[in-house]
């Protein structure tokens, strides 16, 4: 009885203590928090206080020191802006951020390709696309640019000069919203005063993105290159050993970017934009999001980071190099990129002609590339793509086709194309002012056609090594 008795007075005595009203300096205080404040003497520094507010209504504030800044302010200083994984949910109709979770978290993602029911941990399939961000025919080319690129299964995809028109017909595709992930759907990553574009990568929703961020390098025309690091998860655990014992994981880590590096004659501001991404590539100093590394039940994945960063050196750079790799080979753009770093399409189609080679047929210039290093991956193909015209879709634009007299009154682009299959004389004063010279154009002639873009892409496919150590092993001979 008497002890609980005791248990009883204890109980009663915790309850008043709690209800104690709180004073200082004589007055009683009814509220308190940790607020943040910009620092009035230090420029860019903010400050902590506790807040305590009074029962007359007068407050005080005690200083805590200085805060620490936010993660993402701490990035955009170092010139890095994350960017968010954006899929679309079908039960919302919208593009959301995946760290919101919902039925498109990013915990626990598929490890096969439902395009195709492979594991891309064993086949890796990638392709490296500059639109052209001319609004010449921009729909209809844009329609079959994607089409073309999603017939190659890819696993991750990397547009160069994206514009908002081609970001609009591209998240509107339904094969788009269903397999992939996208860096941007609003356009908020194109630059530019008068002509916004810019790059973007849509990975396939079967791999864990971990990070991607936006790059500030030194440029005159607002290029940025965007660098993903990315988990493919798989079925399979291999083993591997290592200095300190045997690693078994049942991933694998590699990093990609790309880049539409600065045009025209500047050939060392390229120099250091490719000297800066593969120094990012070969480095550690992108941040990684501890929430997409979780499971299904929220748990971390028991293989950390430094694990990853010691067994996998994965890396991937894709995009429109703006010089000519076959032409330039002693440049400053070619030394300023690693040894270690091997150009496809040098490495398996070496044969190919000039013809054959050349990206961009109006300079004949090999201008789009794919580098890569990797200990888990070997190349085993690479194509370009894009290299037919696209039929029913004539070269022309609304201002030439307007300089016709009388100008012929034609509002949909249909009425446009068909006023011009049987309109032949009209077409080649088209044609001509399109190509700048003239002659008989035929309308059977492909010429007269219109290409998905001035450049073609590259498909690439990447296979599995046997092991780490085999890969090493023959990376060295």
């Amino acid at each position: 009885t008497m002890g609980l008795k005791d248990e009883l007075e204890k109980a009663r005595r915790r309850k008043a203590k709690k209800k104690k009203k709180k004073v200082i300096d004589g007055k009683e205080v009814i509220s308190e928090t940790v607020i943040r404040v910009r620092s009035m003497t230090v420029s860019g520094q903010t400050e902590r206080f506790k807040e305590f507010i009074f029962a007359d209504g007068t407050s005080k504030r005690v200083p805590l020191g200085v805060a620490q800044k936010p993660k993402y302010v701490l990035e955009q200083e170092s010139g890095i802006y994350s960017l968010k994984r954006l899929r679309f949910s079908e039960t919302k109709k919208m593009w959301i951020d995946t760290k919101l979770g919902g039925e498109t978290g990013t915990t626990n993602p598929p490890t096969t390709n439902s395009m195709s029911g492979d594991e891309p941990y064993e086949e890796l399939r990638m392709v490296t696309y500059n639109v052209w961000f001319s609004p010449r025919n921009q729909a209809a080319r844009a329609k079959a640019l994607i089409s073309i690129t999603l017939s190659k299964k890819p696993h991750i995809i990397c547009f160069q000069e994206v514009t908002p028109v081609f970001l609009s017909i591209l998240k509107a595709d339904p094969r788009i919203q269903k397999e992939f992930t996208l860096s941007d759907t609003t356009g908020t990553t194109l630059r530019g005063s008068k002509l916004q574009y810019g790059v973007l990568m849509c990975v396939h929703t079967g791999l864990l993105i971990r990070s991607w961020a936006l790059h500030v390098v030194p440029s005159n025309m607002s290029r940025r290159p965007l660098l993903a690091r990315i988990r493919i998860l798989s079925s399979k655990r291999d083993q591997f050993e290592t200095d300190r014992k045997k690693e078994t994981v049942a991933f694998c880590d590699i990093s990609v970017a790309t880049c539409h590096f600065e045009s025209m004659n500047a050939s060392s501001v390229r120099a250091q934009q490719l000297a800066y991404v593969f120094k990012e590539l070969d480095g550690k100093n992108q941040p990684i999001d501890p929430d997409c590394l979780k499971t299904g039940n929220g748990k971390v994945h028991s293989e950390g980071q430094q694990q990853s960063d010691m067994l996998f050196e994965n890396r991937f750079l894709l995009g429109d190099f703006n010089f000519d790799a076959d032409r330039e080979e002693g440049s400053s753009e070619e030394q300023s990129i690693p040894k270690h770093y091997v150009d496809a399409w040098r490495e398996l189609r070496s044969e190919s002609s000039k013809k054959e080679s050349v990206t961009v047929e109006d300079i004949k210039a090999r201008l789009d590339q794919i580098r890569y290093h990797s200990t888990s991956y070997k190349a085993v193909s690479i194509e370009r793509i894009g290299e037919k015209p696209i039929q029913g879709v004539m070269k022309f634009r609304d201002s030439e086709l307007q300089k016709l007299q009388p100008a012929p009154t034609l509002t949909s682009q249909t009425e446009k194309q068909e006023y011009l299959r049987t309109n032949d004389k009209k077409k080649n004063v088209i044609l001509d002012l399109v190509s700048g010279h003239a002659g008989n154009a035929s309308t059977e002639n492909s010429a007269d056609y219109e290409l998905p873009s001035d450049h073609y892409g590259l498909s690439m496919t990447f296979r599995r090594r046997g092991s780490i150590v085999d890969s090493r092993l023959s990376a060295s001979t």
